[in-house]
């Protein structure tokens, strides 16, 4: 919980600001040279955000199909 804390504030910020401005930078290159090969990190943090967001999705779809099944039980029993 220390850590965490330690890792909070003005120094984080700046480390935050840090990757943000590479990534831009990367970005930019990229949208000059298509096949320039992004960096480890920026492929990591890619797979890292599509994980993510694939998971979230899932979790959605399934939440959203949860109610509709036991509908359709209710309907069959009348």
């Amino acid at each position: 919980m220390q850590e965490q804390r330690e890792a909070e504030g003005p120094e984080n910020d700046e480390k935050i600001r840090i990757a943000i401005e590479m990534l831009e930078k990367e970005k930019r290159m990229v949208e000059e040279m298509p096949d320039l090969e992004l960096e480890d990190k920026t492929r990591r943090l890619r797979q890292a955000c599509f994980k993510a967001n694939y998971k979230k999705r899932k979790l959605m779809n399934m939440r959203f199909m949860e109610p509709q099944s036991s509908l359709a039980g209710l309907s069959n029993k009348y």
